[in-house]
């Protein structure tokens, strides 16, 4: 296959508006490019789909820096993806290639960890057959919201003569999920509504760095005091056993009255600063 060939049938270039896009166009075709003398040099070939790894692996590696990859840098990626090629690794083995290197890029630049990394998240499907197929990978937090959501209907039911659930574990998700967007899709009589989705955070008073969600485990101290910011707090005391002893009462940081006083204050503060020639954007109150 030419290196127009895959040019077509990979990236379809357009004519970017910005430089930036005309930039990535560039290094697109020089791995292509740099991909078909690496094969025709040791006499085989390079299939689409290897070179598609190639070219995503490095887009999601560039994506994982926080300052930018450098050219050297894009080279020597690019060189270690490909000498897995030639060594007869699959795609899928680029594909967790790049995903390792650019998890090394985020920790080496100061970037969040993948399990925190927004920028991560997809959800595809597709019809097939009559059915809906599809493949999620999300973030920690939205994880943590599905398992938290999904709970509430996902306990087993026995059987009329009391046998246990004749349900498998993921048919018993798939009756969850189906439950899920019948009480929260808005609409029928209203009599079932949807259980409130609560993300449960435990922050050791000596260790925050320590923090963890109730099912997806350990996150970081930034993205637990994210969390915090709209919240109700309790206080939990342990023994030299880890055994809970004492509980305080849950303390909401921001009540519903204190969210009405904070937005009528920037909204305030704004207006004053609008009449004073200040050319700065109105702001709200980022609490929920």
């Amino acid at each position: 296959m030419s290196v127009l060939d895959s040019v077509d049938a990979l990236i379809e270039p357009k004519a970017p508006d910005d430089s930036a896009g005309v930039l990535r166009l560039v290094k697109d075709l020089i791995t292509l490019r740099n991909a078909t003398e690496h094969q025709l040099s040791v006499c085989g070939f390079l299939s689409t789909e290897h070179v598609d790894a190639i070219v995503k692996g490095l887009h999601h590696i560039d994506g994982r820096s926080e300052v930018g990859v450098t050219a050297e840098e894009r080279t020597g990626h690019e060189s270690t993806l490909l000498s897995h090629v030639i060594s007869g690794a699959p795609p899928t083995e680029i594909e967790k290639l790049a995903r390792g290197l650019g998890n090394q890029t985020a920790h080496d630049t100061g970037g969040p960890p993948p399990a925190e990394d927004p920028s991560l998240n997809s959800f595809d499907f597709e019809v097939s057959e009559g059915r809906l197929v599809g493949r999620f990978d999300v973030d920690a937090q939205i994880a943590e919201k599905v398992h938290s959501a999904l709970s509430f209907w996902s306990k087993p039911r026995p059987q009329p003569d009391g046998s246990k659930d004749p349900r498998s574990k993921t048919q018993i998700r798939a009756d969850a999920f189906h439950q899920l967007l019948d009480c929260g899709g808005g609409g029928g009589d209203g009599f079932i509504s949807a259980p409130r989705t609560e993300v449960n955070v435990s922050v050791p008073a000596d260790h925050p760095n320590r923090a963890s969600l109730e099912w997806m485990g350990p996150i970081t101290e930034a993205t637990a005091a994210m969390l915090a910011c709209d919240s109700t707090i309790s206080s939990i005391t342990l023994d030299g056993q880890e055994v809970p002893i004492d509980m305080s009462p849950p303390k909401r940081l921001f009540t519903g009255l204190v969210r009405k006083a904070i937005i009528i204050r920037e909204e305030s503060v704004s207006a004053g600063m609008g009449r004073a020639g200040c050319s700065e954007e109105r702001g709200r109150a980022a609490t929920t």
